[in-house]
């Protein structure tokens, strides 16, 4: 079954090593070292065809998250949080890196594609919203996200004031758990949505 598995093209890098593991357990260290082999050199192809484009997020997103199936998730955070940074980094890659990083559980990476998104989309309430979440979910940053969620309020309420049917934000706010310190703020409690 294995040499059968291991002759599929494209297969992943963290799978072939994953397969070396095996064939050493089961004493096949010639097949296990072919393996190891074969994991290493698509590693190191994939790592310079990063460093020729570094600008490419698909293959820092391919690139990190291998990094992450190796058991190395900082090595793949880091290349995330290298990608965020680059100019040309479109929104629905921010997205994608963002989602990288709330699953790995890095928070500050998280909140720093979030302000990276709020610079690229300054008109988006729920980009406020989500970077005020991630802030009010540290519980010695409520001053920091009332400051931000105060910006997602106002935007929302000049957009609701043209389109009545849009999602409303502080409605969202009152039931999101992650804001329960925002809410004791009196400046909260004085925002008239």
């Amino acid at each position: 079954l294995l040499d059968s598995l291991v002759k599929q093209p494209g297969l992943e890098i963290s799978t072939r090593f994953t397969i070396a593991s095996v064939y050493q357990n089961l004493g096949q260290g010639v097949k296990a070292e072919q393996q190891n082999g074969i994991a290493r050199k698509a590693l190191k192809q994939l790592e310079a065809k990063l460093a020729a484009e570094p600008g490419n997020f698909d293959l820092a997103l391919d690139l990190a998250t291998t990094h992450v199936q190796l058991g190395q998730a900082q090595n793949g955070i880091n290349l995330m949080a290298q990608a965020i940074q680059r100019p040309s980094i479109n929104t629905t890659n921010l997205l994608m890196a963002a989602q990288f990083f709330n699953h790995l559980g890095s928070q500050k990476q998280l909140e720093s594609a979030l302000v990276v998104l709020t610079l690229k989309m300054p008109e988006s309430p729920e980009g406020w919203y989500d970077l005020a979440a991630v802030q009010a979910s540290q519980r010695d940053r409520t001053a920091d996200s009332w400051v931000t969620l105060a910006k997602a309020l106002a935007l929302d309420k000049q957009r609701r004031a043209t389109n009545a049917a849009a999602d409303n934000i502080y409605n969202r706010v009152a039931k999101d758990p992650r804001f329960t310190d925002v809410r004791r703020l009196p400046e909260f409690k004085s925002w008239q949505p």
